[in-house]
């Protein structure tokens, strides 16, 4: 294409861009990004289209502007050539981005200073030889009718409509023609550059930038974030080069080492520290110095760059100050010139100076228009060994130290090196911490994931070597840079992507060392906002353990409090809620012990304690009995066990009580065990105790159930009847352990014996007749035989059959398994549905009541044919009605008359029909169901028949699928339910009784009523970590001993090794590990045993060793914790060390 072809299209797309209408206005711009982007043009072809700035400065004045960050990136991007920043300056772009960036976003408004910065960094320092006309620039305006500014903002803003170019402001022209002879000058002769790439700028606008009133009111000069280069003479210029040559020597490390103890005691305090990284040889050779396996050297280098990195601070600290700063730059302007130009002839004179661009002060600063921001490539340079090639940025040095040090950390077998290791580290923090805090410069992140990768390799590492003094203070100090590196980042979605894995764990580190928190608490507390949102999974493992702590606060609470006290009970029910999330892991059973003898006192008869308060104490009472680990339900098992056989006993019936007995035989304190004696814990015990995989806790539960089964005699009849209360509700599962070999199962067959007076037993005979038939069914062969008897007690009682007239026809051995060989028939369907009507069923049904005129045999094939019909459940409620029920009854007892032995059995016996109508009404009626559970002599004449009717399978099968459905439907035991709620049930076995009892059917299995308890399944717990194990140890202790100033003291004395007699997991015991983790770590401890061995040095090397070791620490402490140091005991020692080292040489540099 042309050149006249480009220009026109290119004209045309730029008119495009301030179109009316949005669409074409969107279009272009992105047709421009596109190409752009895609190289089609480049920067250089359109940069001196004067007329796209203006219409891209004007997108901003419609009343839709959308694509602004697109927009931004372009003026960005072009910004960053001179041409386009002279341009862009000319149109008054300085002042218009000023008023816009109110409107913007954080993001958008750093964009905006990023611009300016180009803007007049390019346009300052730009040897440009024509001047443009005011009159001829383009005028651009920045609409703000949609912004509403108070009275207080800047008169900047108080006006709708701002013309940003019309003649310029004074700043931006006016005052800078009358400078740009002098600036441009000797901005030629000086190649004046600044040493920091900044990605984004301190709000720039505000820096660089005065409004007309600020100037006629004198305001003052802003702050400057970059340093002048520094024009050397010759006599500068060779001293530093022979130091530069010097420090190249091979040939005789001592001369390197001279030169270096020259560097640090002369040359640095001549030489302004920027200097050093303008001109870089002499840092970067001392860095190249710290990889010499040569001890001194490493000494000598790592000395030079603690001292430049303490000057290089202090001089920042001195630029900050804004005394510094011009107070009013226009009436000094000939002052400037003057102060300049005598600098200037200052530096060719000099002997021994270094002259830097001064403005009127005297601290080497100048005004905002003579500084450079970025390099000037196109100046001629007078020095070429401050090119920017060989130039030092401070954050690149600042990395490269760090780089360094960490390096020689891993490596550092010299003690002596170490506190200027860590001093020299310190300095860099700050310097880094100080430019990313206050916006003058970012480090690339590729640096930060370098640091992170050396820092966790650093303390595994120091991890791995153990606790001694030096491998613990390289580790604090390495979490004390990490944290610093931290907080400097500027978050975005880029960078949390790239966070390698490191950084997670050295999170995990600071979060979970407990001692490296008691004595820099504020690094933890800072750390934990960017630990949620970056390292949820980590952060999720330290809250849990935070509140495992808390937890063990609640545990000391309880072994603190006094339980004889009567207003402490529920105080310790309450911290006994809490102290179970953090039981698992110390296991003191003494709160398990007291916590059960408080729920025994809470729940007595005479308590002052009402309903809600006993409620709350069993509530948590069955957490504790329900708690997944194995040890923990053992312990509460264990603790009831005990308490009830002690309060259960004989030896309880010689004691006296206050209160008059109404039996001999009493226990003293049998109301002790009243909180057992509820349904809720009853239930745990029968259902969820005695079938607890942990053996323990099956044998503890048995034997409290057996003291309750044998303290009839022992306890009062009230509260012998609420235990058999609770004894007949939960009499199915209890039956489940029935047996006639221990104890506990013989209590539970005598519970159902029929040998037991009726005004005695506290069951009624209904209860006990369904329990003797449940028997039926056990998998116990004994348990069946002894229920065939209690079951042919009952039926024989208040009848003419005596026992063993029974007995011969029918024996218990040869029928005591008569439910269990039981097969389930099939009756096969002889009707169609569409024969099987009401019209049809009432018509068999009338020749089956008819007796007087049809014959047996056509009744009985009646009767059949109804109990097939019968299948269909729709017929159930006509039959009902028309009293069949009545009718199957009756012609049941004719067959098995009250007194006989014998059944009617020729062909004309009807039970088989009879018995299967019964099942199938049962089946499917529930009210069927719960009144023939109910009917003692119903239940008598069912299990007569099939007791008669033994060799006939298909009776036998009717009546077992029967007794099952009245026997062991959960929903018949449960009271609480209305008629309504138990017609909605279904039928269901609990899973408990489907276990222990045998049945010949498939049936339905309930397990929501009786989950039973399994030990916990064996998965990875993260809180079972060794890191955060120390963590609990230290809490543990630390709460044990009341806190950590009183630990600290303890560990000093005899008492503390007496820990071991409490009773906790020995793993909560702090071991020799832990006792140095914490001697090296909590600052008091180690600072006083220091002190004390400087005290008992008796040589001059030990008395370095640990001064140097104090210094250490020093360094580590913050000034938070600065008053845990006992300064006076310090000064004393340090006298008595002084007098026994005469002659000897003590460190005197400071810390």
């Amino acid at each position: 294409m042309s050149e006249d072809d480009f220009d026109k299209s290119f004209s045309t797309l730029i008119s495009k861009l301030g179109h009316p209408v949005e669409e074409i206005r969107l279009r272009a711009l992105e047709n421009l990004q596109a190409k752009l982007d895609l190289k089609i043009i480049s920067d250089i072809d359109i940069l001196q289209y004067k007329y796209l700035y203006i219409k891209l400065l004007e997108w901003f004045n419609f009343s839709s502007a959308s694509k602004r960050d697109i927009v931004l990136d372009i003026i960005l991007k072009l910004s960053k050539n001179e041409s386009a920043a002279y341009n862009l300056h000319s149109i008054g772009a300085v002042d218009f981005f000023n008023a816009l960036r109110i409107d913007l976003t954080p993001e958008l408004e750093r964009r905006v200073d990023q611009i300016l910065e180009n803007i007049l960094s390019q346009h300052f320092i730009t040897q440009s030889t024509s001047n443009l006309s005011r009159s001829n620039s383009s005028s651009c305006q920045l609409v703000r009718s949609n912004i509403h500014i108070d009275s207080r903002n800047s008169t900047m803003f108080q006006s709708p409509t701002i013309n940003l170019s019309q003649q310029q402001t004074d700043l931006s022209f006016h005052q800078h023609d009358r400078t740009n002879s002098i600036v441009q000058n000797f901005s030629n002769q000086s190649g004046m550059k600044g040493i920091l790439k900044t990605t984004t700028a301190p709000s720039i606008c505000n820096l660089l930038s005065t409004t007309t009133e600020d100037n006629q009111n004198g305001s003052t000069c802003q702050f400057i974030t970059l340093f002048p280069l520094i024009h050397l003479t010759q006599s500068d210029r060779t001293v530093l080069t022979n130091l530069e040559n010097a420090l190249l020597s091979r040939d005789d490390p001592s001369i390197v080492i001279s030169h270096c103890h020259f560097l640090s005691n002369v040359v640095l305090n001549d030489f302004p520290a920027e200097l050093f990284l303008q001109r870089s040889f002499i840092i970067k050779r001392l860095l190249a110095l710290l990889n010499e396996n040569n001890d001194d050297l490493t000494k000598a280098s790592l000395s030079c760059l603690k001292d430049y990195s303490i000057n290089l601070q202090r001089r920042i600290k001195i630029l900050r100050d804004p005394a510094c700063f011009c107070p009013n730059y226009n009436s000094y302007l000939d002052g400037v010139k003057e102060q300049i130009l005598e600098d200037f002839n200052n530096t060719m004179t000099s002997a021994r100076s270094v002259s830097s661009i001064s403005s009127a002060t005297s601290n080497g600063y100048r005004h905002p228009s003579q500084w450079s921001l970025k390099y000037d490539e196109s100046c001629t340079q007078l020095d070429q060994s401050s090119s920017p090639s060989s130039s030092f940025d401070i954050l690149d040095f600042c990395y490269a130290i760090l780089l360094g040090t960490l390096d020689l950390l891993r490596r550092l077998t010299v003690k002596d090196c170490l506190h200027t290791c860590l001093q020299l580290n310190n300095s860099i923090c700050h310097i880094i911490d100080l430019f990313v805090k206050h916006n003058y410069g970012t480090m690339n992140f590729e640096y930060y994931s370098v640091l992170f990768y050396r820092l966790h390799s650093l303390i595994k590492q120091q991890l791995t070597i153990g606790y001694t003094f030096q491998s613990r203070t390289i580790y604090i100090h390495s979490l004390h840079i990490f944290s610093t590196l931290l907080h400097t980042i500027e978050w975005s979605d880029e960078i949390v992507n790239q966070l390698p894995q490191e950084f997670n764990e050295l999170i995990y580190y600071i979060l979970m060392d407990e001692c490296f928190h008691l004595s820099y608490p504020h690094i933890q507390e800072c750390l934990l906002p960017i630990a949620e949102k970056f390292d949820k999974d980590n952060y999720q493992v330290y809250m849990k353990s935070n509140e495992v702590c808390c937890s063990f606060s609640a545990a000391c609470q309880i072994l603190t409090i006094d339980e004889n006290k009567t207003q402490n009970f529920m105080n310790i029910v309450k911290n006994a809620n809490e102290a179970l999330l953090g039981l698992p892991y110390h296991l003191n059973f003494n709160v398990i012990k007291r916590f059960v003898n408080i729920c025994s006192k809470i729940s007595t008869d005479n308590s002052k304690y009402d309903l809600s308060e006993k409620n709350f104490s069993l509530d948590v009472l069955i957490k504790y009995m329900t708690h997944e680990l194995a040890e923990i339900r053992t312990a509460v098992y264990c603790s009831i066990a005990m308490l009830v056989a002690s309060r259960l006993s004989v030896e309880e019936t010689v004691k006296t009580t206050n209160k008059l007995k109404k039996k001999p035989t009493i226990a003293a304190n049998f109301d002790d065990t009243q909180f057992v004696c509820n349904i809720r814990i009853m239930t745990e015990l029968c259902i969820n105790g005695m079938n607890d995989l942990a053996t323990k806790v099956s044998d503890y539960s048995r034997l409290i159930l057996l003291h309750l089964l044998q303290s009839k005699l022992l306890v009062s009849n009230e509260y012998w009847h609420n235990l058999m209360t609770i004894i007949a509700i939960l009499l199915p599962q209890l039956q489940c352990y029935a047996n006639k070999i221990d104890p506990l199962g013989q209590c539970i067959l005598v519970l159902t014996s029929d040998t037991e007076r009726e005004n005695e037993s506290l069951l009624t005979l209904n209860q006990r007749l369904q329990a003797s038939l449940r028997y039926l069914f056990s998998k116990d062969k004994d348990v069946r035989k002894t229920g065939y008897r209690q079951c042919v007690g009952y039926l024989l009682s208040n009848t003419r059959i005596r026992l063993d007239d029974f007995y011969q026809f029918y024996p218990a051995d040869k029928l005591f398994d008569l439910f269990i060989t039981a097969q389930p028939t099939k009756n096969a369907e002889i009707l169609t549905k569409e024969y099987v009507n009401v019209e049809n069923f009432l018509r068999v049904y009338t020749i089956f009541t008819d007796r007087n005129k049809i014959e047996a045999n056509v009744r009985k094939s009646a009767l059949e044919q109804m109990s097939m019909m019968l299948d269909d459940p729709s017929l159930h409620s006509s039959f009902l009605n028309h009293g069949g029920l009545e009718r199957i009854l009756e012609e049941l007892k004719l067959n098995l008359k009250r007194d006989d032995i014998v059944c009617s059995t020729d062909y004309t016996s009807t039970v088989p029909a009879c018995t299967k109508i019964i099942r199938l009404l049962i089946q499917y009626n529930r009210n069927l169901q719960k009144k023939f559970s109910l009917d003692n002599d119903l239940l008598k004449l069912l299990f007569k028949l099939t007791v008669c009717c033994y060799n006939d399978l298909e009776i036998v099968s009717n009546l077992t699928h029967t007794f099952i459905l009245l026997l062991f439907d959960r929903t018949l035991h449960m009271n609480t339910l209305t008629d309504q709620e138990f017609q909605q049930q279904t039928f269901s076995i609990d899973f408990l009784l489907v276990k222990n009892f045998q049945f010949p059917i498939r049936i339905p299995i309930q397990t929501s009523t009786s989950s039973i308890i399994t030990t916990a399944l064996n998965r990875p717990d993260p809180l079972r970590e060794p890191i955060v194990q120390q963590k609990f140890r230290f809490i543990w202790n630390t709460l044990w001993h009341g806190n950590v100033q009183q630990l600290d003291h303890d560990m000093d004395t005899i008492s503390f090794n007496n820990d071991e007699q409490v009773e906790f997991q020995t793993s909560m015991i702090l071991n020799e590990n832990d006792r140095k983790c914490f001697s090296l770590t909590y600052t008091r401890r180690t600072i006083r045993l220091q002190l004390n061995l400087l005290n008992e040095s008796n040589n001059h090397e030990s008395v370095i060793e640990t001064l140097n070791a104090i210094r250490c620490l020093l360094l580590l402490v913050t000034h938070d914790n600065v008053h845990l140091i006992d300064f006076n005991q310090l000064g004393a020692i340090l006298d008595k060390v002084e007098e026994k080292t005469v002659g000897g040489e003590v460190p005197n540099d400071n810390c």
